[in-house]
């Protein structure tokens, strides 16, 4: 059989009719069901050769033998997603997830199209962790204020332990005698103006240190969110059909 080319635009492509209440319909035939996944199998591959109009067939046969089978409602929930048309996939998922209430796999797929149609939200950059700004973000974010990186990373207990720390550490670095001028003199010269104590540089250090771990925790966050180019395998080219 040769190869087709790709479809140019899929999201205007109509897809494989399915029944509007499965809720209706009669159990599905495990023959016929049996049969449907064997043509859903091949319409994948089908369209891992490119072969889009094959696939397209093979999908609509199987719609036709178990349109109220949930494995064949999740393979055309699956073509709707492909072709973007996301509310009639989330309509295709909410069906057979009720045909098929134990089935993680569609639970998920639904949630992924809650997301994209009632939240506009695209699943693959969604992190219910990512908060509000990106790891690099949060890495600028606390060298420029410690802790503030992961406050508005929602990790905003561990933030104000840092930023208050490395305030109280800083505030009393002002406070004391001498202050940053004594300390910046006292390291030259060995003695402060008004009275410099070693305690000044005691809490400087304590701040510089809290300062440097808000940046190595939030350099943590980045790496966190870094993606991974996953390699996916070829498709077979040698089987008879």
């Amino acid at each position: 059989m040769s190869e087709e080319t790709p479809r140019p635009d899929e999201t205007l492509d109509p897809a494989p009719e399915t029944p509007e209440a499965v809720e209706e319909l009669a159990p599905p035939d495990p023959l016929a069901v049996e049969r449907a996944e064997g043509l859903i199998r091949q319409s994948h591959l089908a369209k891992m050769r490119n072969q889009g109009s094959v696939a397209d067939r093979l999908l609509k046969e199987a719609a036709d033998l178990a349109g109220n089978s949930p494995v064949v409602l999740e393979a055309i929930g699956d073509d709707f997603a492909e072709r973007r048309q996301y509310r009639k996939a989330k309509e295709i998922y909410d069906r057979a997830r009720k045909l098929d209430p134990t089935s993680k796999s569609l639970e998920n797929k639904y949630g992924e199209m809650v997301l994209r149609v009632d939240l506009h939200i695209d699943p693959a950059t969604y992190n219910e962790n990512a908060g509000l700004v990106s790891g690099k973000a949060a890495v600028v974010l606390s060298a420029i204020l410690p802790g503030l990186g992961q406050i508005v990373s929602d990790q905003v207990v561990k933030g104000s332990i840092f930023l208050a720390i490395w305030g109280i550490c800083f505030g009393f670095v002002l406070a004391l005698p001498g202050g940053i001028g004594g300390m910046v003199q006292y390291l030259l010269q060995g003695r402060g103006p008004t009275g410099f104590t070693p305690l000044s540089f005691a809490f400087l250090v304590g701040a510089v240190l809290m300062w440097l771990m808000a940046i190595f925790d939030a350099s943590v966050i980045a790496k966190r969110f870094t993606p991974v180019k996953v390699d996916r395998p070829l498709p077979p080219s040698d089987l008879p059909f």
